[in-house]
C-alpha cells in the first residue's frame, strides 16, 4: 500500500510546524510496518533534514497550493492520502484555509481515501476577542467561529478516518463540529527519535554548571504560549535565586517575516535580553535540541491557551525529563495535576521555587512526569494508523 502524507517538513537550520517532527517520525515507522511512504511537503522553503523517508517537495504555500496537492494525486495516485491539518498548513492567512478547503472538496469528487489528522482543535468557545488578539487573525471572532465551521464540517465530509491525539479534542469535534464520535481515533503523538546522552555530559557540552538550576522553555514564539509571563517570573525570581532560563524560542513559520511578527519578535527578544538569567537562544536544531533538554532540570510550558497536543512536552516526557504546565495545558491532558499552576507569572515564580527547593514536591513532579510518559509514549501509535489505512482500503474495494 503506498501512503502520501501532506505536511510541511523539516529543513535544516530553521523551524517549522510541529506537525511536521511528528509526521517524519510516523513516517519513518509505518515504512516498517511494511508500508511504502513519502512525505508531501512544501516546494522552495530549503533544505529538507535528514529523514528515512522520501520528501517529496510537491507544493507552494498559497492559495494555488490545492492545485498542486490536487494535480499530484491524479499523477501519482497513492492508495490513502494522509493529511496532516493545522490551521493555516497550506499558507499563511485565509489563502491557506480558503486552498485546504478546495483540495478537500475536489478529492471528495475524485472518490480519494483521505485520513486527516487534526493537530488544532479549537474549541467554538475559546474563540474570543482575546484568542483573535493571541493569534494576530484579520478577522472578528464571529468570522472565525463561521470558518472553523466550514473547515471541518469539509472534513468531516471528506475523510474516512479522523486522527486526534488527546480525548479532549476528539469531544471537542464531536460536540461543537457534529463529527460522527465513531468516525475519529485518538493516537497520541509520537516522540521523534533523540540521544539521551545524561545531563552531565550535555550540561559540560553547553558550559553549564552541574550546580545551576536550569530551566528549559522551547518551542515556537506566540503569544498564546505564555513566554511573556515566563520572563516575568524569572524576573520575580531575581537574580539572588539564582535561575538559568534557556529560551528556545524560535520564529513561527506561519507567520514569519510579516512586520507585525517580526517587531513582536524583536521585543521578546530585546525583554528576555534585558532579565538576568535569561538566555535567548532561538530556534533549537535537532543536533542542539536533545542536549538543552537533556540538559534542564525541567522544561516550562506556560501557555495561556492550548489548542493542539504540545509536541515539544512529548518530547520532553521521551527524554524522561520532569516538567510543569499550565492549566491551560492541564485541561486536556486531566491525569495532570502536580506539575500544574496557574497561567500568571507569580503562581509560575512560586512553582519554580518549589520545584527547585522542596525535594518533597519536585519528587511528586517527576513521579507524575514518569507516569505520564508511560502513557503518553508507550503506545503503538504505527500500528494503529496501519490498520485505520486498512480499514479505509478494504472499505472501498468493497
Amino acid at each position: 500500500m503506498r501512503i502520501a502524507l501532506v505536511t510541511g517538513a523539516p529543513v535544516e537550520d530553521r523551524s517549522e510546524i510541529g506537525a511536521a517532527y511528528h509526521t517524519r517520525a510516523l513516517a519513518e515507522e509505518l515504512v516498517q510496518t511494511g508500508l511504502t511512504v513519502e512525505i508531501w511537503s512544501k516546494a522552495g522553503v530549503g533544505q529538507a533534514a535528514a529523514s528515512g523517508v522520501p520528501i517529496v517537495p510537491i507544493w507552494r504555500p498559497g492559495w494555488w497550493a490545492w492545485r498542486d496537492i490536487f494535480t499530484a494525486v491524479r499523477r501519482r495516485k497513492p492508495d490513502i492520502l494522509h493529511i496532516q491539518y493545522s490551521t493555516f498548513v497550506l499558507g499563511a492567512g485565509a489563502a491557506g484555509e480558503i486552498a485546504m478547503l478546495l483540495l478537500l472538496v475536489l478529492l471528495k469528487l475524485l472518490g480519494t481515501n483521505v485520513v486527516i489528522t487534526v493537530h488544532d482543535v479549537p474549541s467554538l468557545a475559546q474563540v474570543t476577542p482575546e484568542y483573535i488578539r493571541m493569534h494576530g487573525y484579520k478577522f472578528p471572532a464571529t468570522v472565525v467561529r463561521s470558518g472553523l465551521r466550514f473547515i471541518f464540517l469539509a472534513i468531516g465530509l471528506t475523510a474516512r478516518s479522523i486522527v486526534v491525539h488527546q480525548e479532549a479534542f476528539a469531544a471537542i469535534l464531536a460536540r461543537d463540529y457534529g463529527i460522527n464520535r465513531g468516525r475519529i481515533a485518538v493516537i497520541p503523538l509520537i516522540a521523534p527519535a533523540h540521544r539521551k546522552i545524561g545531563r552531565e555530559r550535555a550540561r559540560a557540552a553547553l558550559g553549564i554548571t552541574a550546580a545551576e538550576k536550569v530551566a528549559l522553555f522551547f518551542g515556537f514564539a506566540t503569544r498564546y504560549k505564555g513566554i511573556e509571563l515566563l520572563l516575568a517570573a524569572a524576573s520575580e525570581l531575581g537574580a539572588e535565586f539564582g535561575l538559568r532560563l534557556l529560551l528556545g524560542a524560535g520564529e513561527h513559520p506561519k507567520v514569519a517575516h510579516t512586520a507585525e511578527y517580526d517587531a513582536y519578535y524583536r521585543e521578546l527578544r530585546r525583554r528576555a535580553e534585558s532579565i538576568a538569567g535569561v538566555e535567548f537562544l532561538g530556534f533549537l536544531p535537532d543536533t542542539l535540541l536533545d542536549d538543552y533538554v537533556e540538559a534542564a532540570d525541567v522544561v516550562v510550558f506556560p501557555y495561556i491557551e492550548a489548542q493542539s497536543m504540545s509536541g515539544p512536552l512529548t518530547i520532553s516526557a521521551g527524554h524522561g525529563k520532569p516538567f510543569l504546565v499550565s492549566t491551560r495545558i492541564a485541561a486536556k491532558i486531566p491525569q495532570l495535576s502536580a506539575c500544574v499552576f496557574d497561567p500568571d507569572s507569580e503562581a509560575i515564580a512560586h512553582t519554580l521555587r518549589r520545584f527547585f527547593c522542596d525535594p518533597a514536591y519536585t519528587a511528586a513532579v517527576e513521579d507524575e512526569c514518569r507516569r505520564f510518559a508511560r502513557t503518553a509514549l508507550e503506545n503503538d501509535a504505527p500500528s494503529l494508523t496501519a490498520e485505520i489505512y486498512n480499514r479505509v482500503a478494504e472499505r472501498a474495494a468493497g
